[in-house]
């Protein structure tokens, strides 16, 4: 079962697989294009380092990693399947996917 760590001064907490799925968004559009009220409201479940995009990002990945049951997915292959070609979203999640391979 993967986990991820989330910085904290005083000892780190793990995070399951499964509590990322829990709001995960259901296509890769709610990741970039939602409202400034809704990643405002999520701010407070947000890892340090991270925006609400990122966290929505994340979510989003392992989501699409839980439902493939693989070890690896292609940006391109999720960019043809849910973009519809809009470059503002293609460019918006590939920068996200930049901050999480950054940030760890």
């Amino acid at each position: 079962n993967r986990t991820a760590q989330i910085a904290s001064p005083a000892k780190p907490v793990l995070v399951t697989d499964l509590a990322l799925l829990h709001q995960a968004p259901a296509w890769m559009g709610a990741v970039v294009h939602s409202g400034e009220e809704d990643d405002r409201s999520e701010a407070e479940e947000v890892r340090s380092g991270y925006s609400g995009r990122t966290e929505k990002m994340h979510r989003f990945l392992a989501k699409e990693f839980h439902e493939q049951s693989c070890e690896s997915l292609s940006y391109k292959n999720m960019c043809k399947l849910q973009s519809k070609g809009q470059t503002d979203l293609i460019a918006g999640c590939f920068f996200e996917l930049l901050v999480l391979k950054t940030q760890g």
